[in-house]
């Protein structure tokens, strides 16, 4: 840079700016991309697991660009229309651990926590009767 302005320009900015010149209309969502069941989208995982994923209509998509990743697989970045009317997958992980607290797991930590709250309660001797 000599004259203050870069002397080249990366490849993502000028792709997302050729589709929207402000960057206040674009925004991103990163993750792992797969086409959608219905075709007229693609699904963003949000992490690894991938139980939850945010559809993405593709008219909404500027821009993908892949993520350079040192362990693990690599990630996208994909720069949508700021408007674009976009929707989170439903939450059936939460259900299922509301599912599992609400059995087994939540019954044995009751019985835990109260033989531990008993063995920290001092026993006090039974009052005795005036003679």
């Amino acid at each position: 840079m000599t004259d203050g302005r870069a002397t080249s320009t990366d490849r993502f900015v000028e792709r997302v700016l050729t589709h929207v010149p402000d960057p206040a209309a674009a925004r991103c969502v990163i993750g792992y991309v797969e086409d959608s069941p219905d075709q007229a989208a693609i699904r963003v995982f949000h992490d690894v697991t991938l139980r939850t994923w945010t559809r993405v209509p593709r008219s909404a998509v500027l821009h993908l660009e892949r993520m350079t990743a040192a362990h693990g697989p690599e990630a996208t970045v994909v720069w949508i229309r700021s408007d674009a009317h976009v929707e989170p997958s439903p939450t059936p992980t939460t259900h299922g651990l509301a599912d599992m607290l609400d059995g087994e797991l939540l019954r044995a930590w009751e019985a835990e926590a109260a033989t531990q709250a008993a063995a920290r309660t001092p026993q006090r001797e039974p009052e005795r009767a005036p003679a």
